[in-house]
């Protein structure tokens, strides 16, 4: 810190503090000074001693020596602005943590991109800082500014001053992610489970977010099954990607490199039925029997038996096309709707929670509904 007496009109001695931030001016003639404190590369504001905060400049009188001449000098603050990105897309990413770290790796200020992908250190003191960029989401892999993979190796920023346009874009890590909605609503589902199956095991687990968003990061390269369930038993279906209930119905999913797995989805559906009135012939005490096919010789519900003339209800089936036939007390079987085989049968389709009513049955040959 550069340390200067002024007469009453010209600096008339200058002399640089020491590493404890003491001086001395020696060999002053006789007189009064104004003491001056400043820094050669303008890291402080400039300053002047003063009996009193916010009082005019000191006269210091000599002789005799006068010791105790002392300031305190506010820092000029520096700042740093840039923006993040993805390297893939170019996109801006939100939520990054930003870090300016000072020579001796204390933090010296931080703050979180924002949706624009855009941050502001400011306050920064003199000094030099190194800027660190790291997502607390562990999507993309970190970095120090400009493009260095350690602080080693990062470019030092000299503050005090403003530095604009000190921009990160982040290599994403390998991931594998999608989101998971209702079927019927459209709406995000929570608290869903999703499984990573790999060779009939399962090695990882997650759940899905408020939105319905879940993401699996820095899984290991490989040929994956991904399946949903929900364990808070709400009803639904548990299912694989892409929307098969059956894990040999499955799309297999190929992680490798750093490939980024994005739409992952899966549409949540519950389970429907089918329901009308058997008229078995034989009168009310004879029993006939609904059964439910997904496909010829494929039953998809265990079959409901009723006596004639009652309701009947196949619950638990998955959304889909199926037939329906009713066998009777002698045997006699017929299909939904009036039809004597799988072949010629009406099709009843099923959605997603939806009870299909009114698929009425009768072993006599005629149908109603």
């Amino acid at each position: 810190m550069q340390v200067q007496a002024y007469d009453s009109s010209a600096a008339v001695a200058s002399v640089t503090t020491s590493a404890d931030g003491r001086y001395v001016i020696p060999d002053l003639p006789a007189g009064s000074y104004q003491v001056q404190f400043s820094h050669p590369s303008g890291w402080y504001l400039t300053g002047w001693y003063v009996a009193s905060p916010f009082d005019a400049p000191a006269q210091v009188t000599v002789p005799p020596d006068q010791t105790g001449v002392d300031v305190s000098l506010a820092p000029v603050l520096g700042a740093v602005s840039g923006t993040v990105t993805d390297a893939t897309t170019g996109g801006a990413l939100s939520g990054i943590d930003v870090r300016a770290v000072a020579a001796d790796g204390s933090l010296a200020g931080s703050t979180t991109t924002s949706s624009d992908g855009a941050y502001a250190l400011s306050g920064l003191r003199p000094g030099t800082v190194r800027v660190e960029f790291t997502d607390p989401g562990g999507r993309y892999f970190g970095q120090w500014y400009a493009g260095a993979s350690s602080p080693e190796s990062a470019t030092s920023l000299t503050m005090p001053r403003d530095v604009t346009g000190a921009n990160a874009s982040l290599t994403p890590r390998r991931s594998l992610e999608g989101t998971v909605t209702d079927t019927a609503t459209g709406g995000p589902v929570e608290g869903i489970r999703v499984t990573l199956t790999s060779g009939g095991a399962a090695v990882a687990t997650t759940t899905t977010a408020g939105d319905g968003r879940y993401r699996f990061v820095a899984p290991a390269a490989g040929t994956y099954v991904v399946a949903f369930d929900d364990p808070l038993s709400r009803g639904y279906l548990s299912e694989y990607y892409a929307n098969s209930f059956t894990l040999t119905g499955a799309t297999l999913v190929v992680i490798g490199g750093e490939t980024r797995a994005t739409g992952i989805d899966a549409a949540m559906d519950r389970p429907g039925s089918i329901a009308g009135t058997v008229i078995a012939g034989g009168g009310p005490k004879q029993r006939a029997c609904v059964t439910v096919w997904s496909g010829e010789g494929i039953q998809a519900a265990p079959t409901v038996c009723v006596a004639s003339g009652t309701a009947y209800t196949v619950a638990g089936l998955i959304p889909g096309t199926y037939r329906v036939s009713l066998t009777g007390p002698v045997k006699q079987t017929s299909w939904y709707r009036d039809a004597a085989s799988y072949a010629t049968a009406t099709p009843v389709v099923v959605a997603s929670g939806q009870t299909v009513s009114g698929i009425d049955l009768t072993t006599r040959g005629k149908v109603k509904g």
